[in-house]
């Protein structure tokens, strides 16, 4: 079956059939079947309603619709399930097995005490004895997570971050396996050692479907920022003939700022003499539009009538954000002094950014060096390498947060990242 017909059923399927509770506990050894390998970075808003074209859809089971997609060192994923019931997701990492190395991951969402919760757990396969699981609080406390219930499902949507731990991809040449199941909330954990069957999947910015043979494209703006209330501009560059019949291609944002974005269609150009054609994609993005990544969905059509579509991601971002580099740090039984770097990276256009930044440590923690820091960038889109001292306590092990907070423009803005000791 062609993939957008398959895929154009999976979506019919979430739309009409209703979500049954399953009989037995999860079956790890059936394969699961996905609606899309390829899966496009996209920013949830984390409310506990799946909107039109905010999720990715992964698959429709008994029991289960499910979603899932990613953004550079994060991890999104959602469910619908019964009331009374959990949302549980596996992780191979490196796609190489469920019981193979220390990479795989298990993610279990659920209602306790009237509040959705999350908890992971990783399962280490190097130990001569057999499996075992290994607690990862950090995972919990780093990541955000909502839920609603219509009476009869509970639907959950859940932002993953590694608190770092670096076990998420940053880029797009992430391949994984993965898996969604639903158990009772009151279902015991699973021992360690049970075996499960993933699906790979592919962390990508692009996707296509349905495009006519003889076709190739790309996206130039890949992963591109814009500020709201900025201009972006993707090119879209094909390479073919004129002999494929290339009618008209319309062009559109998704989901959460397709309001906030514009839409254009026009006729397909001719390809020039080295078998390329260029199309733009130029869209103002109004102020106030949600930040986060978000698709460009350009459609196809040729002269047999099929529509084609081709998606790529790209980020409305905020003027600054603020990234902690990930250094690992071991646990020692006297207090240590260590040195941590971070970023202040400008998404702005504007050359010239102004502002301070104060770190604020852990409870117990203190700075040497480093509290407060200004800073001047002087570049559009450019970024600044800072350095500061960490007093660590003796014996302080696990995931522990970390507060930057930006003063700009008479605004202040904070930014949350994690130190991981082991």
């Amino acid at each position: 079956m062609p993939a957008t017909l398959f895929f154009a059923a999976f979506l019919l399927s979430q739309n009409s059939t209703p979500v049954q509770t399953p009989a037995t506990a999860p079956a790890f050894q059936t394969p699961m079947t996905v609606a899309e390998q390829m899966r496009l970075a996209i920013t949830p808003k984390l409310d506990g309603v799946i909107e039109d074209e905010e999720w990715d859809p992964l698959v429709s089971a008994e029991g289960l619709k499910g979603y899932f997609q990613w953004e550079p060192g994060k991890l999104h994923v959602a469910g619908v399930v019964p009331n009374g019931r959990d949302l549980l997701l596996s992780l191979d990492l490196r796609s190489d097995g469920w019981l193979v190395g220390g990479d795989n991951i298990e993610v279990r969402i659920g209602m306790r005490d009237g509040q959705p919760r999350i908890s992971a757990r990783r399962v280490d396969a190097t130990q001569v004895n057999g499996p075992r699981w290994i607690d990862l609080p950090g995972i919990g406390m780093a990541s955000a997570v909502a839920a609603k219930s219509d009476g009869t499902n509970t639907t959950f949507e859940a932002s993953l971050n590694d608190a770092g731990l670096g076990y998420f991809p940053t880029d797009d040449r992430g391949r994984m396996s993965v898996r969604l199941d639903t158990v009772a909330a009151d279902a015991p954990p699973t021992e360690p050692f049970v075996p499960r069957v993933l699906t790979p999947v592919q962390l990508s910015f692009t996707r296509s479907a349905a495009l006519p043979n003889g076709l190739r494209w790309n996206a130039e703006g890949t992963g591109e920022t814009v500020m709201p209330g900025d201009n972006i501009r993707i090119r879209l560059t094909f390479n073919g003939t004129d002999k494929l019949g290339l009618q008209r291609l319309a062009m559109r944002s998704e989901g959460l700022v397709r309001a906030a974005t514009s839409e254009s269609a026009v006729p397909f150009p001719p390809f020039d003499n080295k078998g390329r054609a260029f199309v733009d994609y130029n869209t103002l993005v109004v102020k106030g539009a949600d930040l986060g990544y978000r698709v460009l969905r350009a459609s196809l059509t040729g002269s047999d009538g099929v529509t084609g579509v081709m998606e790529a991601s790209y980020r409305v971002a905020p003027p600054l954000e603020v990234r902690l580099v990930r250094e690992p740090i071991r646990s020692k039984p006297q207090a240590q002094k260590v040195k941590l770097t971070y970023y202040i990276k400008s998404f702005s256009p504007l050359r010239r950014q102004v502002g301070s930044v104060t770190v604020v440590p852990p409870t117990d923690f203190h700075l040497v060096t480093g509290a407060d820091s200004n800073f001047f960038i002087d570049a559009a889109k450019g970024s600044l390498r800072r350095v500061f001292e960490l007093d660590i306590p003796a014996g302080a092990k696990g995931v522990y947060p970390m507060l930057f907070r930006v003063q700009r423009n008479g605004q202040v803005t904070e930014y949350s990242a994690y130190i991981n000791i082991d």
